[in-house]
């Protein structure tokens, strides 16, 4: 197996894969020991957040609840470990078919989907920005040389180019990463059929095929490419969803003849038109959302699952991650849509390489920094330097300014060591904050179930649940206090040598974020409890 095969299977199945246990089980179980995210570096010897000793500090404290919206894909809003947990409408009545509260909204009494229609029908699939750009764009650029574009279409034209080499590079490449894949499959699928013959069961062993002894050239190369696959840890079952993720890539995210936008029946380029979507908060795609909300705000001490962060808390779902990149349009309403209805803290686990309609964003951003309400944003999974490349949305705005209510943040592992940063995570030395555990990861999946999850999308909720911890006890602090208490009070890291991720290089920590960093939950309330005191 070539380099590139293994770095993809380790990737794609990080990305789409993760073990799951059922609800019979969690009730069984303990999984305070699978939280070791929660843990104190000195006392556990992992990279956690010192979240018990917070709480310790805390004890006897008053709280009062915090509204936290997650903008994401979907969450079972029925999972016994955070139904308790939903934001309520209290202007709404549910499911009478009215919009109770005049907000444009009917039936918005847990959130609202941006991503869907009044039929009920939603988006459960789009292309990536770069698609539609190249799709819309290549319309009237794609025969035209440099020289043929007029002075105030260069922006434009400098857009297309950029978004045509992206496209057209990442197309090539998940086609022949499809086309390696489906040979790897087929040599897969021969050698089980081989061996299924020869045992008359398809559901033999490493030991079974160990076992066999034969002259039978056909039979003993099955036998030596199965062994070999087993020994790399590759199997017909992770194959066959690396191939299906490829596929899907293909068919939906870079398939320029994609367009699902019909189901919203609205303008995408036009922020006036906001009447459109629905009350459907699963949308089809409820794993992102659900894991994302559940670090947050699952139930604590209920004896079931896994604790979040937050003491309490209240969830504001808002679904405008699509299964394939955000519209601008539906990030910048679903901001002003949690700051209309009360949310404190936005969390923001998605992200992409092109903004076309930024400054949409851009408004909704300054918007909620006027009204007081933090965002907490995931920095990537392309293990590159957003000092370097684009990963929106920004704090950067487009007037120059950096927002005063935003946190950047990128996913460290539990080791205290040169692989603390995660590999996958995306960092930069002036635009990312700071770190927070993102690796292996234990949180809510849909259908009652818990799973283990990677990436910043999960790094992000934490920082959020620390941040609606430090607003429920001292409820006075603005969002740039909070910033400036969760990046002064992260365990330092600064000097340790680490490994840059993406990269087999390594610098100091202090080079990949702004404060050096991971986040430690009880030095961030020591120094909260000094501020309001």
């Amino acid at each position: 197996m070539t380099q590139l095969r293994r770095i993809a299977v380790c990737f794609i199945l990080m990305v789409v894969s993760f073990t799951s246990v059922s609800q019979t089980d969690t009730l069984q179980k303990d999984f305070t020991a699978k939280q070791w995210y929660l843990q104190d570096p000195a006392k556990d010897g992992v990279a956690g957040i010192s979240l018990d000793r917070a709480y310790g500090y805390l004890a006897g404290k008053p709280s009062r609840k915090v509204v936290v919206a997650i903008l994401d894909s979907g969450i079972d809003t029925s999972h016994v470990d955070i139904a308790a947990n939903l934001w309520t409408n209290p202007g709404e009545i549910p499911n009478d078919g009215i919009d109770n509260d005049g907000n444009g909204y009917v039936d918005d009494y847990h959130g609202w989907n941006f991503l869907g229609n009044a039929k009920g029908e939603v988006i459960a699939g789009e292309t990536l920005e770069k698609t539609r750009i190249y799709r819309e764009l290549h319309k009237k650029y794609g025969k035209k040389s440099a020289a043929q574009i007029p002075a105030e279409e260069k922006a434009a034209w400098e857009l297309y180019l950029a978004a045509k080499e992206s496209y057209e590079k990442e197309f090539n490449d998940t086609r022949k990463m499809l086309d390696t894949y489906k040979k790897l499959y087929r040599s897969m699928e021969d050698v089980h059929m081989v061996l299924t013959r020869h045992f008359d069961d398809s559901t033999y062993t490493n030991a079974d095929v160990q076992g066999i002894n034969t002259d039978d050239q056909n039979l003993a190369r099955a036998k030596q490419v199965y062994l070999l696959y087993d020994k790399l840890g590759i199997d017909r079952k992770g194959i066959k969803e690396t191939l299906d993720h490829f596929q899907s890539v293909m068919d939906t995210k870079l398939n320029v003849q994609n367009d699902p936008r019909y189901v919203t029946g609205d303008n995408p380029l036009d922020i006036l038109d906001t009447l459109y979507g629905n009350h459907n908060l699963n949308g089809g795609t409820p794993g992102h959302g659900t894991a994302v909300a559940g670090l947050v705000a699952a139930l604590r001490d209920n004896g079931i699952g896994i604790n979040g962060i937050a003491p309490q808390v209240e969830i504001m779902l808002v679904r405008i991650v699509p299964g394939g990149d955000e519209r601008d349009k539906d990030v910048a309403l679903a901001i002003r849509y949690a700051v209309n209805q009360g949310a404190q803290i936005i969390n923001c686990s998605f992200g992409k390489e092109f903004s076309p309609q930024k400054q949409m964003v851009d408004e909704a951003v300054k918007y909620a920094e006027q009204h007081g309400v933090l965002i907490v944003h995931a920095s990537g999974n392309e293990g590159q330097n957003n000092d370097q490349s684009g990963n929106f949305p920004t704090p950067l705005l487009d007037d120059g300014k950096r927002a005063t209510n935003w946190v950047e943040v990128g996913a460290s592992t539990k080791e205290i060591g040169e692989k603390l940063p995660a590999g996958f995570s995306n960092y930069g030395k002036t635009t990312v904050d700071l770190f927070a555990p993102g690796a292996d990861i234990m949180t809510l999946d849909p259908g009652n179930t818990y799973g283990a999850s990677d990436g910043t999308s999960v790094a992000a909720p934490v920082v959020t649940g620390v941040a609606a911890l430090l607003l429920s006890y001292y409820p006075q602090l603005t969002p740039a206090q909070i910033r400036d208490i969760l990046m002064k009070s992260v365990t330092p890291y600064g000097k340790k040598r680490v490994v840059i991720p993406g990269s087999k290089k390594k610098t100091r920590m202090k080079n990949l974020c702004v404060s050096g960093g991971v986040l430690n939950a009880y030095d961030a309330v020591k120094m909260a409890d000094g501020i309001t005191r």
